[in-house]
């Protein structure tokens, strides 16, 4: 009996799962996946133990500091967080267009460094119609028969469809194929093929392409980016609708809040929409400290390049703009609206 395989759009959905996990991907399903310990997103992004925290004070807007990470172990194994200054008062919102976008430049003249919007829901092309046809048939293929998984021959004929799908134009096809050279479905492992083909689909929006791109950065297997330039192709690929991303985004920054005894927050941070909203914030001051720490936990190393206050739908919002050592920038959303509001009175109190 033929052993039933993945299909493409799982096996990606399981790099998600890594950004959980000490491991690069998930263990157990492919033994041809590395499975060192160090090499997932989230050992990554912890902290050294050894390593002091930075203090970071609150930059006035336009200039640039490093966002270091926040966690710390003491001998005593408690863990803490850098002392802040309680942000400067914020002149009223001034709505201004992103300075990286399609054909833009940015700061001080340089040339953008992404064809992606810096802000924003991110909505991928679609296929041309006859290279749609072309994946749906070769995923059928991979599908295999009768609830088995596919055998020898259907897997060669699925990544030949492929292949054709990606000659027309096919994005979803690169974004499938880059899973199989990666795990070896197939078709020889190659890492950098997978990266050679993906490197489109990444750049155009898609979200599962966006992880696996970001995730051949974070294990080195495309060299020179490293963790920052994985930090920021996940950050597109949970802003292009990439749902195990968001979930496991969640998950990694409330674990870490866990550790520093912090309430939990909510929220993903990559879009006014959906920012993070840090409870248990009793002023300004607490909540800039919570800020940075989050902003370290989440982009270690990254410059801070612009800090605004922006109303959004009746709601205060602090919006950063972060820049990692590629110039890649991104940009994360706190709610501050009910910073230093006056509690509640209980019923009856006068």
């Amino acid at each position: 009996m033929r052993s039933r395989r993945l299909s493409a759009s799982v096996i990606a959905a399981g790099l998600a799962a890594a950004l959980l996990s000490g491991c690069a991907f998930f263990e157990g399903d492919d033994d041809t996946a590395p499975a060192k310990p160090g090499e997932g997103l989230l050992s990554r992004l912890a902290q050294d133990p050894e390593a002091q925290p930075a203090q970071a004070p609150v930059q006035p807007a336009g200039s640039t500091q490093s966002v270091t990470q926040a966690l710390t172990v003491s001998p005593a194994a408690t863990i803490n967080v850098p002392v802040l200054q309680a942000p400067p008062a914020q002149a009223a919102p001034v709505q201004t267009p992103d300075t990286i976008m399609p054909g833009a430049q940015g700061q001080a003249g340089r040339t953008a460094v992404s064809n992606l919007p810096l802000d924003g829901h991110i909505t991928a092309p679609v296929d041309p119609p006859d290279a749609q046809r072309l994946v749906a048939q070769a995923d059928a293929q991979m599908e295999g028969k009768d609830g088995k998984g596919p055998s020898s021959q259907d897997m060669a004929s699925a990544l030949a469809l492929f292949d054709q799908a990606m000659a027309r134009g096919s994005l979803k096809a690169r974004e499938a194929l880059a899973v199989y050279y990666y795990y070896g479905r197939g078709t020889a492992r190659d890492p950098q093929k997978a990266a050679q083909v993906v490197k489109p689909a990444a750049q155009a929006g898609l979200g599962m392409a966006a992880l696996i791109y970001g995730q051949l950065y974070n294990n080195g297997s495309i060299p020179g980016g490293g963790a920052g330039e994985a930090q920021y192709w996940y950050n597109i690929a949970r802003r292009a609708g990439c749902a195990p991303c968001m979930s496991s985004h969640q998950e990694f920054l409330n674990s870490i809040e866990a550790k520093l005894n912090l309430p939990t927050s909510k929220g993903q941070g990559d879009l006014a929409s959906d920012p993070i909203v840090l409870t248990g914030i009793a002023d300004s001051a607490a909540g800039a400290k919570r800020e940075y720490s989050t902003l370290g936990i989440l982009y270690p190393g990254w410059k801070q390049v612009e800090q605004r206050q922006l109303t959004e739908n009746g709601r205060t919002l602090d919006q950063f703009t972060l820049e990692n050592a590629q110039q890649r920038r991104v940009r994360v959303y706190f709610d501050a609206t009910d910073w230093g509001k006056p509690a509640a009175k209980a019923p009856g109190a006068k």
